[in-house]
């Protein structure tokens, strides 16, 4: 079991695989953004709890993580108190992390290729979303 206070991997558009952060099971926070070779989020599979946020692209016009076309490798996550997914432009599912139970607040916007319908089945899986907001009805300022 690993802990760390935070982790920010940003604009590194040679990184393909995340597989080193396999043994990170919590954290204070994840930013992750500007690796658009990235295809899955399986090197965070032993991930359970971050204690703020898990923020996966970017509000802006930046290559993010458009690779991703889902959250798939997310399979130990439970909880998170803040969750941003935003501009991936090969997202279509939110799929991925089926063990998650809390999520204070959602925030996707931005991602072009995801419907309105995978928001709503994502938030529906989730037993606590207490605040969420899908693309027009976020503030992602």
């Amino acid at each position: 079991m690993t802990e760390v206070d935070g982790l920010s991997l940003v604009n590194l558009p040679g990184v393909t695989d995340l597989s080193p952060l396999v043994g990170v099971t919590e954290a204070g926070w994840i930013v992750l953004d500007g690796m658009p070779g990235v295809t899955t989020l399986a090197g965070l599979g032993g991930l359970t709890k971050l204690d703020n946020i898990l923020s996966i692209g970017a509000c802006g016009g930046a290559p993010g993580m458009d690779g991703l076309t889902s959250l798939d490798g997310l399979g130990g996550l439970l909880q998170v108190q803040s969750m941003l997914v935003a501009g991936c432009d090969g997202l279509t599912s939110l799929a991925g992390a089926p063990a998650l139970t809390h999520v204070n607040t959602l925030t996707v916007t931005g991602n072009p290729q995801l419907a309105q319908g995978a928001f709503e089945v994502f938030v529906a899986e989730v037993s606590s979303v207490p605040n969420a907001c899908f693309n027009d009805a976020c503030d992602c300022g």
